[in-house]
């Protein structure tokens, strides 16, 4: 005993330790067959049929959505990025509600779905065309079309314009006037109207690129590309026709006033007879005959 304490021997200190020890190799033999089993399985799952079929669908997934632009995301990711809170849910309504840079339609739809559902909203929910839909967008590119042929002012392409719907309905307007004007003479064709349809054409042509510039791919844009190459043909060689048919006119005119000035000078004065001299001679015998 010290002071009251007992003290512990050196053969109790021993077994002790060895306790420890056997406890620590226990606990480690325990998590090195857990962990091993844990990877075994992990390598089984890997390669069995079902994740196999499932990682094939999650890839063919990614795929379709780069191809339109988006990205591929987790259910769970998903819903955290929509969940908006209510109060301000209501509050972007309230604030959007009327505002022409607001689909009006999408915003009701999405309102309705919130408050009763998708299964209700789709049963009662008609759209109905709003002030951003395409009719609109048509009609604000007619717009501009009649203000390129009334003016032969280009227009401005800001990047926020609807520019699909934009260029369908300026293209088949563009190429309207382009067969129109290829049916007339190419000397009648109005100067005006040329311009007006080689700046209809850079319209468009300011509108693909701002589709580019918004994500869209050359390929998903092959149709319009091909219309505007078409545009620029039909263009160019109606534009030919024109300077072949002016610079044919301008020749003619300058050969008829070379003609002009010829003849002129070919016809006699005035009190004089053609011949000559001997003309004038013959004249004056005569009269000395009289």
């Amino acid at each position: 005993m010290n002071n009251g304490q007992q003290v512990q021997t050196a053969t109790q200190s021993s077994i002790d330790v060895v306790k420890e020890e056997e406890t620590k190799e226990g606990m480690m033999n325990r998590w090195w067959v857990q962990c091993t089993r844990a990877i075994s399985s992990i390598q089984r799952r890997i390669y069995s049929k079902t994740n196999l079929r499932a990682a094939m669908k999650q890839r063919k997934a990614r795929l379709r959505a780069a191809d339109t632009d988006k990205t591929l995301i987790s259910a769970d990711l998903y819903d955290a990025m929509m969940e908006v809170d209510s109060d301000t849910n209501l509050q972007f309504y309230s604030l959007a509600k009327g505002n022409p840079n607001f689909d009006q339609g999408k915003l009701d739809e999405q309102a309705a779905n919130r408050m009763i559902g998708f299964k209700n909203t789709k049963e009662i929910f008609v759209p109905q065309p709003s002030q951003t839909s395409d009719i609109e967008a048509q009609r604000a590119q007619q717009m501009e079309w009649a203000t390129i042929l009334g003016s032969g002012i280009g227009v401005q392409v800001p990047q926020r314009d609807p520019h699909m719907q934009h260029f369908q309905t300026l293209v088949p307007a563009v190429a309207d006037h382009l067969k129109i004007a290829s049916q007339m003479p190419p000397i009648q064709v109005p100067k005006d109207l040329l311009n007006a349809m080689k700046l209809g054409i850079t319209h468009g042509e300011a509108h693909l690129q701002g589709m580019l510039q918004a994500g869209a791919n050359e390929r998903q844009l092959r149709p319009q590309i091909l219309q505007q190459r078409d545009l620029e043909k039909m263009y160019n060689e109606l534009n030919q026709k024109v300077v072949q048919a002016e610079m044919q006119a301008a020749q003619m005119q300058a050969m008829a006033s070379q003609n002009a000035g010829i003849a002129g000078m070919a016809l006699p004065a005035q009190g004089q007879f053609a011949g000559g001299p001997s003309a004038e001679i013959a004249h004056d015998q005569c009269q000395d005959f009289d």
